[in-house]
């Protein structure tokens, strides 16, 4: 059985999983409870409990999603997801 593993360990915040997703296609379906996004043509959702947007993502949450996100065709690599923030992060530097 494969392992899971986080990306250079890197921890993200809801709100970098959130512009990465709408990035990616998907549609913000959240409420109260849930942070719950979309994404029609691939059959993709992505779900975590609801969080304030500067609070950290469980890692095991982020990493169930990433393969998720894999696994549905969003993404090419597991580790894709964890990229994605981590070039965002890069260019909000420059």
């Amino acid at each position: 059985m494969e392992k899971f593993r986080i990306y250079k360990d890197i921890e993200v915040t809801y709100r970098e999983v959130e512009k990465a997703l709408l990035a990616l296609g998907f549609k913000n379906e959240s409420d109260v409870e849930r942070f719950y996004f979309v994404n029609k043509k691939h059959k993709a959702v992505f779900i975590m409990p609801q969080k304030s947007p500067s609070e950290k993502v469980l890692k095991a949450h982020f990493s169930a999603n990433s393969y998720g996100l894999w696994a549905s065709g969003v993404t090419t690599d597991i580790h894709d997801f964890a990229k994605m923030i981590e070039a965002s992060r890069a260019v909000a530097m420059e």
